[in-house]
Parts: C-alpha cells; structure tokens; sequence
C-alpha cells in the first residue's frame, strides 16, 4: 500500500498528482479537502493490515465461483445439490468469520506475495 492508494481510499476519485509516493510532492487539483499527511499515514496502516483478508476475500470468491457449476447444475436438473458441496461452499463462506491470514512469506529465497495460516477447504471430487 502507498500514499497513492490511502489517498484514493479516502477521498474516492480524487483528482492530484504525487511524486515519488511522498506527501510533501501532492499537487490537489481537487474541490474536496485535501487529506493530512496523519490521515494519509493512518490510511496505509489500516490498508497494509486488511490486505490479508482482502486477499483471502478474492481468493475465497474465486474458489465459489469455480463450484458455481454443481449449484447452476443442480438447479438446471432440478435435484439438490450434494451435501459435500454444499458443506465446501459453505466453509468457503466461513473463511472471513474463522481465517487469520497472514501476507505472504519468503519461501526457498523467494517472496512469495500471497497470503498464508488459511486452512482452505478441500475440495470435492
């Protein structure tokens, strides 16, 4: 997360300029009141520690949309779906209520940007 981003997040389409992702460089071509340097700092803290789970959320969805098939298919034959799906999607769903993802690793000496400490469902077959 940068000054950019915490800027974006607290004033939504907000229309400046910055150099080198330092405060002091903003040009605010803006109408909207131009965030302090505070707000701006607060603002990366709090988007730094919800990028776990902003992760994990995009992560999570994408396995749900992936199942979507069973659910599309059992509809579209008129039968249930099998409990086992259901129990998967339903622990997909669970996942932001019970996870503490944790950003990425540097694994075999590699930075691995992703998130872990989620024990993520198992799939059915």
């Amino acid at each position: 997360m940068n000054t950019y981003s915490a800027i974006l997040s607290l004033v939504p389409n907000a229309k400046f300029a910055i150099t080198d992702d330092n405060y002091n460089s903003i040009e605010w071509f803006d109408s909207r009141t131009k965030p302090s340097e505070t707000d701006v700092i607060n603002e990366v803290n709090r988007l730094i520690a919800d990028e776990p789970m902003r992760l994990l959320r995009v992560e999570r969805d994408k396995r749900l949309a992936e199942s979507d098939w069973v659910v599309t298919k059992a509809i579209e034959n008129e039968t249930s779906i099998p409990s086992e799906w259901k129990t998967y999607r339903q622990a997909l769903r669970d996942l932001p209520s019970s996870a503490t993802p944790v950003l990425g690793a540097t694994i075999g000496g590699n930075y691995d940007p992703g998130i872990r400490d989620v024990t993520w469902p198992t799939k059915p077959s």
